[in-house]
């Protein structure tokens, strides 16, 4: 059986405000509505991740959970298999990994891989300004407004290939300095994709530009 083949695909985010956890919470979902993910936040930029993490198969059945502090892992990490055997099982320490172990499907233990990776721009952050310098345009306001100075924050939606599918502010500066940001964002490139424990998945990015 192709485990990888059973993880349902993304098709939407539903963020909301949980006043009984006083967190903000993620659900990407799949086309039928099945849930891909729940992931809680201390913020509405969602940058912070406090709470839980829950990633699941196509049947419902939990994937992987974690649990974050301060935007850090903390406490215990646990994957499984399709067929609900051990996958793994790690404990963090304000995002110190404490001990941890990882199983074949068959049983037996596998070499310790990391449970998270974020995702990156390909060649790093210089490379990723770099674009934004190479491709900036001047912003030329109405005679009468001021040139502003602050930034502006956008949100990038990246796939499990580490491509860009959808962008939008987060935080405005002036419509027209966030106007330059997205057209900008259209001569971005590939990111390398975000990992939960070994598997691509999709992630939001938060681009800042400074004026």
């Amino acid at each position: 059986m192709d485990i990888l083949a059973q993880s349902v695909l993304p098709d939407s985010v539903a963020v909301v405000y949980v006043d009984s956890l006083k967190l903000w919470e993620e659900r990407m979902l799949s086309t039928d509505g099945r849930l891909y993910s729940v992931t809680h936040y201390s913020d509405s930029l969602l940058t912070k991740q406090e709470g839980s993490e829950i990633y699941f198969f196509s049947n419902g059945t939990v994937k992987s959970t974690a649990m974050y502090r301060n935007g850090e892992l903390s406490d215990t990490v646990q994957a499984w298999y399709y067929d609900r055997s051990v996958k793994r099982r790690d404990v963090y320490e304000n995002g110190r990994l404490v001990e941890g172990v990882c199983y074949g499907p068959r049983g037996g233990t596998l070499t310790h891989t990391d449970y998270r990776k974020d995702t990156e721009y390909k060649g790093g952050i210089p490379a990723l300004y770099s674009v934004i310098a190479i491709n900036a345009q001047k912003v030329v306001l109405p005679d009468d407004e001021p040139a502003k100075q602050g930034k502006v924050i956008v949100r990038l939606s990246i796939d499990k290939r580490g491509r860009v599918y959808d962008k939008h502010v987060v935080q405005s500066l002036h419509p027209l300095y966030d106007a330059e940001v997205l057209r900008i964002c259209e001569h971005l490139e590939q990111f390398e994709p975000a990992l939960r424990d070994g598997e691509a998945v999709p992630c939001f990015y938060l681009l800042t530009v400074l004026f």
